[in-house]
C-alpha cells in the first residue's frame, strides 16, 4: 500500500490528508461497502498492508478473500482508493 500511495503522490498530513479511503465493488442495499484507515497507518513501512491482485501466478478470482483476523477490513474487490 505504502509504495502505491507514494508513487501516486499522496498528499501529506500537512496538506490536509488524514485518511486513505477504500470503496469496494460490492453492491449493498444502501450503496457500496467503504472503509478507511489513518494515513499514518497506510504509510508506515512496518505495517503489512497489501493490495493483492495475483495469487500463485494467477489473477485473483472475484470470490477470493482472506477470512483472517484483521484490524482493518476492506471489500474483497477494491474499486476505488482516495
Amino acid at each position: 500500500m505504502r509504495d502505491v500511495l507514494l508513487k501516486c503522490g499522496v498528499k501529506s498530513r500537512q496538506e490536509g490528508a488524514k485518511y486513505v479511503c477504500f470503496d469496494g465493488s460490492d453492491e449493498l442495499a444502501k450503496g457500496v461497502y467503504g472503509t478507511s484507515i489513518p494515513l499514518e497507518v497506510a504509510l508506515n513501512p512496518h505495517n503489512d498492508i497489501l493490495l493483492a491482485y495475483h495469487m500463485n501466478d494467477e489473477r485473483l478470482p472475484p470470490d477470493h478473500g482472506f477470512p483472517g483476523i484483521q484490524e482493518y477490513q476492506v471489500s474483497q474487490q477494491l474499486y476505488h482508493i482516495t
